[in-house]
């Protein structure tokens, strides 16, 4: 019979603790959340505050965004039929799809008029001058 712990994981992004059973909970978040795989898709000088553009990460269009000079990523395939949210334009931290005006949020992902639409979020870091993206 197999010998499980508990083990306490300060998860820093949220700054709560989470309870898990190892070893396979375990296992899979910290290959999941503490190893992304992070691609250079542009330069820091490629995007103004308020502007928006479709990168490439690792085979995946990704739609990249600066929002007063953060960085976001999410899905470049609106929802609704798949427009191009990357060309769509962006209002303060909100992005409507060019094709029929969906829109969501950059930083979370939710839309603001129906909250159960969510569109797939990617981490975001600055190292120097590149701009990177992580996709599963």
């Amino acid at each position: 019979m197999p010998i499980f712990l508990n083990i306490k994981v300060a998860v820093m992004l949220s700054r709560s603790t989470k309870t898990f059973k190892y070893p396979a909970v375990i296992t899979a978040f910290w290959g999941a959340a503490i190893m992304p795989n992070f691609t250079r898709v542009a330069n820091v000088s490629d995007l103004k505050p308020g502007e928006n553009k479709v990168v490439n990460a690792n085979g995946t269009e990704v739609a990249l965004f600066n929002v007063d000079g953060e960085f976001f990523a999410i899905s470049n395939t609106c929802l609704h039929r798949g427009g191009p949210l990357g060309e769509g334009m962006l209002d303060g931290d909100v992005v409507t799809c060019p094709w029929h005006g969906w829109r969501f949020n950059v930083k979370t992902g939710i839309s603001p008029v129906m909250p159960t639409a969510k569109i797939a979020t990617h981490h975001v870091k600055v190292e120097g001058n590149d701009v990177m993206v992580a996709v599963d």
